[in-house]
């Protein structure tokens, strides 16, 4: 999990899609950003972007998806039975 990505020390130097984009691909599974929807919604549209453009493949975030959800299984924060749907693009 990130710090807050739109946090001084890294908005001096990359805006906040970048610095998600990079988290990322650096495997972060979370990324947090503080605050309205409209200070995350660019950072969504740029790992969007960069999956379709095959740039972060879309397994990549699969795994983190499951990192997540088998960490809140065990820390019981579930409240459904942890089911998903597999899709092949």
């Amino acid at each position: 999990m990130t710090d807050d990505l739109r946090m001084g020390a890294i908005a001096r130097s990359w805006s906040p899609p970048e610095a998600g984009l990079l988290a990322v691909k650096a495997g972060a599974d979370m990324l947090l950003v503080l605050g309205t929807p409209n200070n995350y919604r660019g950072i969504v549209d740029a790992v969007k972007k960069a999956v379709l453009a095959g740039e972060i493949p879309e397994k990549r975030l699969d795994k983190s998806v499951r990192r997540i959800l088998n960490l809140k299984k065990k820390a019981e924060l579930l409240t459904m039975p942890l089911q998903a749907e597999i899709r092949n693009p």
